[in-house]
């Protein structure tokens, strides 16, 4: 009886110990298990931070880029670039003769509305007239009436008036620069460079794309076909 009783508490024992044993195991499996979750969601957090960080430099980057962009602009873009605006930048950039003397109003005469006019064009002085002047006006014409031989390249050209001597004073343009001269018979083309101004509309568009003062001359451009309807019209005093 008394070994019965023995064997029987030796099993009570026994199976006691397995049980503390099967419940360490499953608390150190539990602890494995929330461990390897908890780092994986370190691990996402710390990736998504990441992402979000370079998501957010990339962000001000274009930010910065599209800033400078937008500085950097200019107020003529040359893609948009038209022909009156390289009229204006020309007469914007005229230079003068040994005597002081434009070969038309210069830009600022225009916006100011009252240029000289040169009667002795050998004299700066003699003669020397101030006049009103309301538009830039553009008087259709051709190489033909001007030109003796043939020009290297195809002008697209005009009168200019209010001229400032007793010359006509024509503009020229082709696809990349613009011949201004002032003439009162037929030259040829050599004499035309040798005494009047040839100017790269590249260069003109560096000087004055950013020239607000361009976009005001092209205002008072007025086109005419001829002399007759020139002088019918326009407002200047011919």
């Amino acid at each position: 009886m008394k070994k019965l009783l023995f064997l029987t508490f030796s099993s009570i024992l026994i199976l006691s110990a397995c049980n503390n044993n099967n419940d360490e195991e499953i608390d150190v499996s539990n602890n494995v298990e929330r461990k390897s979750v908890d780092n994986e969601a370190e691990k996402s957090e710390s990736k998504s931070t990441s992402t979000d960080e370079k998501n957010t430099s990339s962000n001000k980057n274009k930010d910065v880029e599209g800033s400078k962009e937008k500085e950097t602009e200019p107020l003529i873009k040359k893609e948009e670039l038209t022909k009156e605006q390289i009229i204006a930048m020309t007469l914007f950039d005229q230079t003068p003769n040994d005597y002081g003397h434009y070969i038309v109003p210069t830009g600022e005469d225009f916006l100011n509305h009252e240029y000289t006019k040169y009667d002795n064009p050998s004299d700066p002085y003699e003669g020397d007239q101030q006049k009103e002047v309301h538009e830039v006006s553009l008087i259709k014409t051709d190489m033909d009436s001007w030109f003796s031989d043939n020009p290297p390249y195809n002008l697209d050209m005009y009168s200019i008036q209010p001229e400032n001597n007793n010359a006509n004073a024509i503009i020229g343009i082709t696809n990349d620069r613009v011949i201004l001269f002032g003439t009162q018979a037929i030259q040829q083309w050599e004499t035309v460079l040798e005494h009047g101004n040839e100017y790269f509309i590249d260069e003109l568009y560096e000087n004055y794309k950013d020239d607000e003062r361009v976009n005001e001359l092209v205002n008072m451009i007025v086109y005419y076909d001829n002399y007759e309807e020139y002088s019918s019209n326009s407002p200047n005093k011919h």
